[in-house]
């Protein structure tokens, strides 16, 4: 992903390593995001003090585990401009407060994008409820078919991480937020847009597929998103956008919406 924003344009990019805290141990883990956000949240101040910049100049991305990072961190620095959370994990946070797991207050911008999610434990890997100021659902939100092409892709290119990775559907679809947002970094003249439903059945069913002209009912799901979208940033909460992809690289596809 940071190569694609280096191709994109001049970023500053901080990788975060939490190892040491991301272990085998998945409650351990999770109780370690608090601590991670505490120490990003720290970094970002200091980074504020040194430079004069302010907290409109941070995007964080975070996926599973790491976009409740990216909300701790957010509780601590008030007006981030923008967290961007790649299907953010659902155990253990499905049944805490907003205080104790990523909310839309974390940021001047939560968007979410949803590839395994559920609502039981074992079931998901990802929380399918809506978490931010617009929630974005690929191909529903739950799985993603592009995992059965990544099997052979990756056996063809001897990637056989991502071979043993593809092998476990929860686990791929999980992945494939990342897959989706690196996509849509530099797009290749197509951008992912959903179109605003109550649920992927209205959806499916074709209640949903006319974008209208203002804009009002349509969303960029990506990197674009604030730049197509600035009207949905801050006055509202939990709207849901339902889109549908390819199986191949870059995974756009518009050829099924109506636009008027």
């Amino acid at each position: 992903m940071k190569t694609e924003l280096f191709k994109r344009g001049s970023y500053n990019v901080i990788l975060v390593d939490w190892t040491w805290g991301n272990g085998p141990n998945y409650t351990e883990s999770a109780e370690n995001t608090k601590v991670v956000g505490r120490q990003i949240a720290f970094l970002i101040r200091n980074i504020m003090m040194q430079t004069g910049v302010s907290p409109d100049n941070f995007h964080l991305i975070g996926h599973s585990l790491g976009a409740h990072i990216a909300g701790f961190a957010g509780k601590i620095i008030k007006h981030l401009r923008r967290i961007t959370a790649l299907d953010p994990a659902l155990a253990p946070f499905q049944n805490l407060t907003k205080e104790e797991k990523l909310d839309p207050s974390d940021a001047n911008l939560v968007d979410v994008i949803h590839t395994n999610g559920g609502t039981k434990v074992g079931e998901a890997l990802g929380d399918i409820n809506p978490l931010g100021h617009v929630d974005f659902y690929p191909n529903g939100g739950a799985q993603q078919d592009s995992c059965r092409h990544y099997i052979v892709k990756s056996y063809l290119t001897l990637d056989f991480l991502y071979a043993t990775i593809s092998l476990v559907p929860r686990v791929c679809s999980h992945m494939h937020a990342v897959q989706y947002y690196k996509a849509s970094i530099n797009p290749r003249g197509c951008e992912f847009v959903g179109v605003e439903c109550p649920d992927h059945r209205a959806f499916l069913s074709g209640h949903c597929y006319f974008c209208h002209g203002d804009g009002r009912n349509c969303a960029v799901m990506g990197m674009n998103h604030e730049y197509y979208n600035r009207r949905l940033s801050n006055s509202t909460l939990f709207r849901r956008f339902y889109l549908n992809t390819t199986i191949l690289y870059p995974y756009c596809d518009n050829s099924q919406l109506n636009f008027r």
